[in-house]
């Protein structure tokens, strides 16, 4: 049985066909929507549908990446579909603006620092510690080495090493050496049972005109509309249905 079926909506399957016109035919975008539209299993497929081996051998491409393309727009709808946007990266010769952050330790600090050296050598941590000694501005020490050199000596990128400065001043020695950890309920959000019920009554309630069935996005919509969910994934939908229904949302 196929996993990832994808049901596109009349809209979508327009949406797609204006993305496959702006873009260029030879683009990895252009590509992917071609093969969305090959993969839509609804009524609005005017296409001839095709089996994942002449998806394969129209395109070039192997079926774990077909699997991927049609799991990624279920998970992320149109958006799957957007160029991403380009990670910015801080200009590592530009530290001007950290230039005012000036660590000055204590001598509390510094025996802080050399115990945490000593008893945790070989971690990230006794890594920073090494490079808050050498980026003391204080009176005790007497390196004075550039962010170049202290980089190059503790093995910590100078963007990281600006960063600590600014954690240091801000939020003290603690923040500056250990990572952060993140409060894992702030990682994944969990829908109660009435939201799951909710999104099983729309599923098994009658379809809009002109649909043969509720595809993820009318039930993703459905929701929103409803005041259910401010927003929630394609993906959620189908691995909450998925414990009740084999087909079409595996």
């Amino acid at each position: 049985m196929e996993r990832y079926i994808i049901n596109l909506s009349y809209e979508e399957i327009q949406a797609i066909k204006k993305i496959i016109e702006s873009t260029d035919e030879n683009s990895k975008v252009n590509r992917n929507a071609h093969i969305i539209l090959a993969c839509n299993r609804s009524i609005f497929s005017k296409a001839l549908q095709l089996n994942i081996e002449s998806i394969c051998n129209k395109f070039n491409i192997s079926s774990l990446t077909v699997l991927n393309i049609r799991k990624g727009y279920i998970s992320s709808g149109i958006n799957f579909l957007q160029p991403k946007q380009k990670r910015v990266l801080i200009n590592k010769n530009n530290t001007s603006k950290y230039n005012h952050y000036k660590i000055i330790l204590e001598q509390k600090e510094i025996i802080l620092l050399n115990e945490i050296i000593v008893k945790k050598p070989e971690t990230q941590t006794a890594k920073k510690a090494k490079a808050l000694l050498l980026l003391d501005e204080g009176p005790f020490n007497k390196k004075n080495k550039t962010l170049k050199d202290i980089s190059d000596m503790v093995s910590i990128s100078i963007v990281t090493l600006m960063r600590m400065k600014k954690k240091f001043v801000e939020e003290g020695i603690e923040a500056a050496i250990n990572r952060k950890v993140q409060d894992i309920s702030t990682r994944y959000r969990k829908f109660d049972g009435d939201t799951e019920a909710h999104i099983t009554r729309i599923a098994c309630s009658e379809t809009p005109d002109g649909a043969s069935r509720w595809t993820l996005g009318m039930i993703q919509q459905k929701l929103i509309d409803e005041g259910i969910v401010t927003t929630i994934s394609r993906m959620t939908i189908h691995n909450i249905l998925q414990k009740k229904y084999q087909t079409p949302f595996e």
